[in-house]
């Protein structure tokens, strides 16, 4: 057997490569995640964990947002999710907030984070009744934008409730996402 270090094709050797092929491409032009004025409408589907003191549960759901460009690398937004969380006891939680992202525009290939206030709607007990509690939101995502009117793309978020007696953390989303974006000029 060949030692690693002579293989043909070392991943070592070919990511850098890749990496450098991807940044400095002609192909892949500068896009904006949502340019100066601009606005950005994003759907998708979402995965959401459910935090108690003694366990989690885990459930399907979905998310809208709606971001308007106010400067070059900056964005204000809304975003919302709603999930049917699974388990001994199912339950309906949602989320609302209201923030800012900011991107790394350099390609096609926008790396975005973002921090907002709003509302956790969940039980403070598995079997309670759903309440809204004051949250905070950070998010980050990867988008990939083949084109200035769409992208798709995924994005993380935690979203941490003031919930008397509960984990500051409370859900953790997980989604994909699609953004249609419209200039200024054509609204």
């Amino acid at each position: 057997m060949m030692p690693r270090s002579l293989m043909p094709c070392s991943w070592r050797a070919v990511l850098p490569i890749l990496i450098s092929a991807l940044l400095l491409s002609p192909s892949l032009p500068a896009l904006a995640q949502v340019s100066d004025g601009d606005w950005g409408f994003t759907v998708g589907p979402e995965l959401t964990l459910q935090r108690f003191p003694e366990a989690g549960d885990i459930g399907p759901g979905a998310r809208l947002g709606v971001a308007r460009g106010i400067h070059p690398l900056w964005n204000v937004g809304v975003n919302g999710s709603v999930s049917r969380i699974l388990g001994e006891q199912p339950r309906t939680v949602g989320s609302t907030y209201a923030g800012f992202t900011t991107m790394l525009d350099v390609v096609s290939v926008v790396p975005w984070a973002g921090l907002g206030l709003g509302a956790v709607f969940e039980p403070a007990t598995p079997v309670g009744p759903v309440k809204p509690w004051l949250s905070a939101q950070a998010r980050a995502g990867l988008d990939y934008r083949p084109r200035r009117a769409w992208s798709v793309g995924f994005e993380v978020d935690a979203r941490f409730g003031f919930v008397p007696d509960l984990a500051t953390l409370r859900q953790v989303g997980f989604a994909l996402r699609f953004t249609y974006m419209k200039s200024r000029n054509a609204i």
